[in-house]
């Protein structure tokens, strides 16, 4: 299952199939989920994943990698058994309070940036490393080349000298007739 199908059936199972709920309830757009669902069957990115797990109670490791069964087995409602999560990692139901409330949003977004900032640090890192471990990787292909190289060139002059003293050599008996 992939992980378009994995939103597809949460959208079935917790949502009753009504993507605009999911969407409302999570905190994203309706577009985004239609994207994801939809035709396009784009990959969700981070924030959507950290607002589908945090606010409808998902598990990140069933959603990303479908390990274990799905976290959830009968359907429910949504505006009265959703507990959403507040940027300060409060509860509150659904029922109480919307999830609309823009300096809410606003501070999801603050909070959700330094995690991003630490996440695209780690990737520039990651890709330095990666750009010099490919220089390093040249080098050793162009040093191991030189080698083979050098190798081929002893293996012909060790040939060239075997056969040369092969060739020199006259075949001398160790041991006379003598006359008599």
């Amino acid at each position: 299952m992939t992980i378009n199908e994995r939103f597809e059936l949460i959208i079935k199972v917790l949502f009753n199939g009504n993507k605009r709920a999911f969407a409302k309830a999570v905190g994203i757009s309706p577009t985004v989920v239609e994207n994801i669902v939809g035709a396009r069957r784009v990959k969700p990115s981070y924030d959507v994943l950290f607002k589908v797990c945090s606010n409808a109670n998902i598990s990140a490791e069933w959603i990303l990698f479908g390990n274990g069964d799905a976290p959830f087995t009968e359907t429910f409602n949504p505006r009265k058994d959703l507990v959403l999560r507040g940027s300060d990692d409060s509860e509150y139901n659904a029922e109480e309070s919307a999830c609309e409330n823009e300096a809410e949003q606003e501070q999801l977004n603050v909070d959700n940036k330094g995690v991003v900032d630490y996440l695209s640090a780690q990737l520039k890192e990651k890709e330095m490393e990666i750009g010099s471990l490919h220089e390093e990787i040249g080098r050793l292909k162009e040093r191991n080349a030189q080698l083979q190289h050098r190798n081929s060139e002893l293996e012909t002059e060790l040939s060239r000298g075997l056969q040369s003293q092969t060739d020199s050599r006259e075949f001398t008996p160790q041991y006379e007739s003598q006359k008599v």
